[in-house]
């Protein structure tokens, strides 16, 4: 036990970042401090082009050690082992996973492949895969946010709408119940989206409830939605680093 005057805070900021496709979710990761990133989908090139010189760490876990393409069920044992390397880097300061929804359908291959493994009929037994699922990404997420750098990880999202209401509501689009409490698991829940002005095509991120994504929340006193189009990495960090501390303010004379 120690007193509150013992207390270091450490970056335990956590983002999860959800959007369409196309809407800028990868390109935002590029604004993190030295990222160390996980490219799950391997959709970076757009996001390079625009930050060419851009230095970072990166790992392509569906490929083993000899670039050879691993099955899906070898992919997330394999995704843990690269995440534990990029956090361990002293080259990284921020981890950043893109995207979940991919590495979930990993998951859940991996998780079906060890119960069949120690002779469990999944077809009876179809809710246990779910709940190894559960129970792995809960862990994953903990190890990324202990890690003590900033963590960034993308997610695709899903619209559906209320047969009676006609009003679209949105989820994360991962399996199972764990999308309706994965954001409880970090800090920060933002959004990306885009509008069309004329001729041009406007980014933007959300970090408050909006109508076109799952529930968004910060704890910073981040503004409720800001743009981002045209705006190189380094602007937008820039901008956003003074507003993502957890430290302590200065006590008063």
């Amino acid at each position: 036990m120690k007193p509150s005057t013992q207390y270091t805070p450490q970056k335990t900021i956590s983002i999860l970042c959800v959007g369409n496709p196309g809407t800028g979710k990868t390109r935002l990761m590029f604004s993190l401090p030295r990222p160390g990133i996980l490219d799950v989908d391997l959709n970076m090139g757009s996001a390079i082009r625009v930050a060419p010189n851009k230095s970072f760490m990166f790992s392509q876990p569906v490929y083993d050690d000899k670039g050879i393409e691993l099955p899906k069920a070898q992919r997330w044992p394999n995704a843990v082992k690269e995440t534990k390397l990029l956090i361990a880097s002293p080259d990284t300061e921020s981890i950043c996973i893109d995207g979940l929804t991919t590495l979930s359908e990993w998951l859940l291959e991996y998780a079906e492949a060890k119960l069949i493994e120690a002779g469990i009929n999944v077809k009876k037994e179809y809710l246990a895969k779910y709940q190894n699922f559960i129970n792995l990404m809960t862990e994953y997420i903990t190890m990324l946010r202990i890690g003590g750098k900033y963590v960034y990880v993308t997610c695709h999202q899903t619209a559906d709408k209320n047969d009676i209401s006609g009003a679209w509501y949105y989820n994360l689009a991962i399996p199972g119940q764990l999308k309706d409490r994965l954001g409880g698991l970090f800090s920060d829940v933002w959004g990306t989206g885009t509008t069309v002005v004329g001729d041009s095509v406007k980014y933007f991120v959300s970090t408050r409830p909006t109508n076109m994504h799952v529930a968004l929340k910060t704890s910073f006193d981040l503004p409720p939605k800001f743009d981002v189009t045209n705006k190189k990495p380094e602007e937008i960090w820039s901008t956003l680093s003074p507003l993502l501390s957890y430290e302590k303010p200065a006590p008063k004379p």
